[in-house]
């Protein structure tokens, strides 16, 4: 076979890949696809391009003075979670309060509490709208921690509910809940903050019986 009978055999065999009916049909459907594309993407471009810059409220001239009339407005037609989004945004957190506790928003009431640091009232709508793992914190950074691992106990968050009950010096719940979630040598360390030394022993008798019984690896006797 010569050199020019290989080129056209491979001419041939290129022609039956890529010229044949299907893949003809593949191609021609693509090519329309990526046209279709290219001009969807250049009208979006042109359109793109068209429209106005929007600048935030507050920062046009005067910007601050139409929020407030917008919030008046809305407070008097009785849009209170609207009212409560134009006072929070031009930095009247009070006010703004005020709109979302009519409105019933709790999540937001908490959440400015919770910039303005009024842990207690944060905890209490953040409880209130149930989300009870950040009620919880609201209330550690308040120091009240039998609040939060009440919370805590609610969301199911038993080993940290229990770390709160102790760090609040409430032996008995922490003891129960540590018990319940197999931390006994915590639990007996707090039987012993509560001079229920009888308990404690128990629970360590249990716990020394339970390590005696395990099966030991012979290397390591």
């Amino acid at each position: 076979i010569t050199f020019f009978e290989k080129q056209q055999e491979l001419l041939g065999f290129l022609k039956s890949i890529f010229l044949n009916a299907q893949t003809l049909f593949i191609m021609k459907y693509l090519g329309l696809a990526m046209a279709f594309l290219v001009v969807f993407l250049l009208i979006k471009s042109v359109w793109d391009r068209m429209q106005p810059r929007r600048v935030p409220l507050t920062s046009r001239p005067g910007g601050k003075r139409i929020a407030k009339k917008e919030a008046l407005r809305a407070e008097k037609r009785g849009d209170y979670q609207q009212a409560g989004e134009l006072y929070r945004m031009i930095g009247h957190n009070d006010k703004a309060i005020e709109m979302y506790k009519q409105a019933k928003s709790h999540r937001d009431v908490a959440f400015l509490y919770e910039q303005d640091k009024q842990w207690g009232e944060a905890a209490q709508y953040y409880e209130t709208s149930g989300n009870f793992e950040k009620a919880a914190l609201m209330w550690q950074k308040q120091g009240e921690y039998i609040q939060a691992g009440e919370l805590l106990a609610r969301a199911w968050r038993l080993l940290s509910a229990a770390e709160m009950f102790e760090r609040g010096e409430s032996y008995g719940k922490a003891a129960e809940l540590f018990k319940e979630t197999g931390h006994h040598h915590r639990a007996a360390a707090c039987y012993e903050k509560m001079s229920e030394t009888l308990k404690a022993a128990e629970i360590y008798e249990q716990c020394f019986l339970q390590e005696k019984s395990r099966p030991r690896d012979p290397e390591h006797p």
